[in-house]
């Protein structure tokens, strides 16, 4: 099962700092023992520890979720949408003659 989350995210703080500092072999190391300890899958794990250290949970500016990543909508500016709403605009109907 691992660890509970707040001892987790200690260890991760702690272990990040030996990992990035270590060399390929150590890193390896590192990487299996952190496994071991936290639960988390080796592939998942060696993501957490390559985060840099300014990215961390603890360290991100107030009002900022690691989620957002602004407003993009695809198909905002796509020329379909925009000829949609100038026909909706002109009233929606087809003139024939």
């Amino acid at each position: 099962m691992g660890l509970p989350m707040n001892e987790r995210k200690a260890v991760t703080r702690e272990t990040s700092g030996e990992y990035h500092k270590a060399g390929k072999k150590e890193k390896g190391l590192i990487l299996d023992q952190y496994v071991r300890l936290t639960g988390y899958n080796r592939k998942y794990a060696l993501r957490v520890l390559s985060t840099s250290p300014a990215k961390t949970e603890t360290e991100k500016p107030t009002g900022q979720t690691a989620l957002h990543r602004g407003n993009r909508c695809p198909h905002r500016n796509h020329p379909a949408v925009l000829l949609v709403y100038v026909w909706n605009l002109s009233g929606g109907t087809h003139q024939t003659k």
